[in-house]
């Protein structure tokens, strides 16, 4: 019978142990290697047929990042590749092509290319962007209409930087244009969901939309002689910290740049991966997203890292055998004893 007990006893104390051991195996992660997954992606002039693709869509920022990226990696592409490539990049061409876009930009507030994202940035670095966006969103909430909380947020964020850059001596003029990004982001949904969840958490503890009650919607002008009002119902510190993130990436690569990544990014703890890979690849950042998609930030499982507490486990799993092993043998040998009398 006490046989029996020392069975059940070491086979909870096996249970236990392996469970022990489970929450203790830590393993090693190391960053992907990038310059082996495109080998494996870049084959049969891949790359030359991205950047003709996208010159024949008339996305010449597209190309020139495949062409950043072939650079980078020393990749020859073919002298045809080239020459239409160079031949997109002729002054009138691209004269014409960005004050286009930047014109779209500055005035909707839209836009994917480098010269529409600027227009963008400029418009809500000059105010107007900021007020047209308080403004029209702004009408809408105090109308208790349907409006874009985030839009309408992140606008209070922008003037209340604006109103902090004197004070900074200019510091807050790069976290307005993050700021700006993440705005143009939300409107042409490129924020992934769980980065969309994370910010209007962080917008909620940031911003105190009831403070535009005591405000006239009349006019733009108006809202604009409110600047103090809005600045003073903004507490920038829940949001510096993703701002400080998004700038690294403004300035490792570009506003448009930045713009294209942020689709890549989920949380965090991705935003601050996505600057250190910008940060490494500059121009050619957008490129490898493109051909490797999230793969390029995975980290990779390594070897299993030994410790104290996980040799610990390993005794106690290897002791819980050894017990549950005799205790076997000794129910074996009371069966054989009664039986085989």
């Amino acid at each position: 019978m006490r046989a029996l007990w020392v069975v059940i006893l070491s086979m909870v104390l096996f249970g236990l142990s392996l469970n022990y051991l489970n929450n203790h195996i830590v393993y090693s992660y190391h960053e992907p290697d990038i310059k082996a997954l495109l080998d494996a992606k870049l084959y049969n002039g891949e790359l030359d047929k991205r950047v003709l693709e996208a010159l024949r869509q008339e996305h010449y920022e597209e190309a020139q990042g495949y062409v950043k990226l072939a650079r980078t990696f020393n990749i020859d592409l073919n002298k045809s590749t080239m020459q239409a490539f160079s031949g997109e990049g002729t002054t009138a061409k691209k004269l014409l092509r960005e004050t286009k876009s930047f014109l779209g930009g500055f005035f909707s507030g839209n836009g994917e290319d480098s010269s529409a994202v600027v227009g963008a940035v400029a418009a809500d670095f000059t105010l107007y962007g900021d007020l047209r966006d308080i403004y029209k969103e702004g009408s809408r909430y105090l109308a208790n209409e349907s409006y874009n909380h985030f839009i309408l947020a992140i606008s209070m964020v922008g003037v209340a930087l604006s109103a902090t850059t004197v004070v900074t001596l200019g510091a807050s003029s790069a976290l307005k244009s993050a700021a700006s990004v993440l705005k143009l982001a939300k409107r042409q949904k490129y924020l992934t969901k769980g980065f969309t969840s994370l910010l209007e958490s962080r917008l909620a503890k940031s911003v105190d939309t009831k403070a535009l009650k005591s405000m006239h919607f009349r006019s733009i002008e108006e809202v604009k002689k409110s600047g103090r009002v809005i600045a003073k119902s903004v507490d920038l510190k829940p949001l510096k910290p993703l701002l400080r993130d998004i700038r690294a990436m403004q300035k490792s690569s570009s506003v448009a740049d930045t713009l294209k990544l942020l689709k890549y990014v989920e949380n965090a703890d991705e935003l601050k991966a996505v600057a250190k890979l910008t940060k490494r690849y500059r121009g050619a950042t957008v490129g490898v997203f493109k051909l490797l998609g999230k793969r390029a930030i995975r980290l990779v499982k390594g070897s299993i890292k030994w410790g104290g507490k996980l040799l610990f486990a390993v005794l106690s799993m290897v002791v819980s055998i050894i017990g549950l092993l005799l205790g076997l043998f000794s129910n074996l040998y009371l069966i054989k004893k009664i039986f085989l009398k």
